[in-house]
């Protein structure tokens, strides 16, 4: 799978994540899902990961964005929607 692909679906539980909470923002590549500028809260990133791995997981894609890789890594793949979507890719290229 491609980045541009895995980009699409992040984007797209984004919007649904904000929207559930009733926000008329939308999410884009640069969006970034940790730290002060983020649209979303701790939670909406929890969610985010948990959709994201079960999207996948229903395809037969196992991800494990959660895991001491992701979290030791010098800069964090949950930056933005962009960098999330790399590690994604990343993690899909290995298995």
């Amino acid at each position: 799978m491609i980045k541009t692909e895995i980009t699409k679906r992040l984007v797209n539980i984004v919007n649904d994540y904000l929207q559930t909470e009733g926000s008329a923002l939308k999410a884009n590549e640069q969006t970034s899902l940790f730290g002060s500028d983020s649209l979303i809260d701790s939670m909406g990133l929890v969610y985010v990961l948990v959709q994201v791995e079960g999207q996948f997981l229903e395809e037969g894609l196992v991800l494990s964005l959660m895991s001491e890789i992701a979290m030791s890594r010098r800069r964090s793949p949950f930056k933005t929607i962009s960098t999330l979507s790399e590690f994604i890719e990343e993690q899909l290229a290995s298995n």
